[in-house]
This record gives C-alpha cells, sequence and structure tokens, in this order.
C-alpha cells in the first residue's frame, strides 16, 4: 500500500472536473482559476495477510488554472502535488499517491451527468482503484438515484466489478474486484460519499486472499 507523497503529477488536456455543461448539476472540487475546496477522509482495510491500514486527514485542492490543481495532503505529514485532468472527471495521479482516489472516484462518478439529477436517473461510469500497490484500473460502475428528499436532498448509489489479471506480490494472477458506495447531495452540493471496495485475489488452487477498504469522503469543516 502507499507509504509516501510523491510529487510531480503530468497535466493531461485542457479539461478540468466536470465539464461545463454539467458543472451546475451536482459541482464538486474547486471550478474557477483561485478556487479552493478542502475535504475529510477517514480510510480503513485490511489487505495482505490480516495487515491493517488506517488514517484520517484533509485534502486541499486548489485550482491554478483549467488545466491545472494543486493538492494538498494534511495527516502526519503534509504533501504538495501539481496535477491535470485524467479525461475522466478526475485528477490525473501516479499509483502511490491512493489518498486522491477518493476524490477522483466522486469526480468520475459525477462527470457523465448531462442533466437534471432526479429520482430514478441511471448512467454508466468509471472509478479508479488499486488492484495491487502499484497498478491503478478504472472499474466499469453503474449509479442511480434512489432517494430524495422535497427535491433537495438526493442519494446516488452506485456498483460496479472488474475481473482481470493483476500483478500481486510478484506474481500475475486473477483479481475480481468489486466496488460499492453511496453518495449524498444536499441542496444540489456533494455531502457525503461512503465507499466500500472487495477484492479476491486468487493465488492458484484455492489460495485466494481477500482484501477489502473502505472510506468515507465529506466536505472539510473546521
Amino acid at each position: 500500500m502507499w507509504k509516501g507523497f510523491p510529487i510531480g503529477l503530468g497535466a493531461l488536456g485542457p479539461v478540468f472536473f466536470i465539464a461545463v455543461a454539467s458543472a451546475a448539476v451536482v459541482p464538486f472540487g474547486p471550478q474557477a482559476a483561485g478556487d479552493q475546496a478542502a475535504y475529510t477522509l477517514a480510510y480503513s482495510g485490511q489487505f495482505w495477510q490480516g495487515d491493517s491500514t488506517s488514517y484520517n486527514g484533509t485534502l486541499t485542492l486548489t485550482r491554478e488554472d483549467s488545466s491545472h490543481v494543486d493538492a494538498a495532503w494534511a495527516s502526519t505529514n503534509t504533501a504538495i502535488a501539481s496535477g491535470g485532468p485524467n479525461g475522466l472527471g478526475g485528477i490525473d495521479v501516479s499509483s502511490q499517491i491512493e489518498w486522491m482516489d477518493p476524490y477522483n472516484t466522486v469526480a468520475q462518478l459525477l462527470y457523465p451527468i448531462g442533466g437534471d439529477v432526479k429520482l430514478g436517473i441511471t448512467w454508466p461510469s468509471e472509478i479508479p482503484v488499486h488492484v495491487n500497490p502499484g497498478e491503478l484500473v478504472q472499474v466499469p460502475v453503474a449509479a442511480t438515484v434512489t432517494a430524495t428528499e422535497r427535491g433537495h436532498n438526493l442519494t446516488i448509489t452506485f456498483t460496479g466489478e472488474r475481473t482481470g489479471d493483476y500483478s500481486y506480490s510478484g506474481f500475475i494472477v486473477p483479481i475480481d474486484v468489486a466496488v460499492k458506495g453511496t453518495i449524498g447531495v444536499v441542496d444540489g452540493h456533494v455531502a457525503q460519499c461512503e465507499y466500500d471496495v472487495q477484492e479476491d485475489v486468487h493465488l492458484g488452487g484455492s489460495q485466494t486472499q481477500n482484501i477489502s477498504w473502505e472510506w468515507t469522503l465529506s466536505p472539510y469543516s473546521p
């Protein structure tokens, strides 16, 4: 799993975050040059041979212009990274910066929305998942608006799966990935995302490592 804070992310392409047509639907992240957005992240997971990891911190993003954003992570350490859009609605990151995955999960999930968010609408998207400490894959998901409250508060649920042969612990093995989560939207803005990943790493014969992690992302409130 991630052990440090590398810096220097490559900027790709001219599009940033949610497309203009979608930005007013459920805005997420800093929208204009000079804007800043901060999020609280609580993370915990069970990994290889029972190894566990958990951390809490604050992710702060500052938009420089249409193709660059500065990201700062504050927990027991602080790091600064600079990156650009990944073409899916999120920020292009190296495989080591796992604290950016939660942000990209929400940003990429909302990216395809092209109209009003209302009860019953569905759409396909892709979200980033680490299948091992050095490999990031995009998992296809289906999202739907499942609940509303007087037209102001919404609940978006999403699920997805991906199976493939990936490197793990020095071997190329089949890995089954399953993701699910919910996003709460209050008065048109993301209030919280709860997310869960389950991975089955098939090592051959009857040997299977079951790993999992979960996190909660919400706007930072001092």
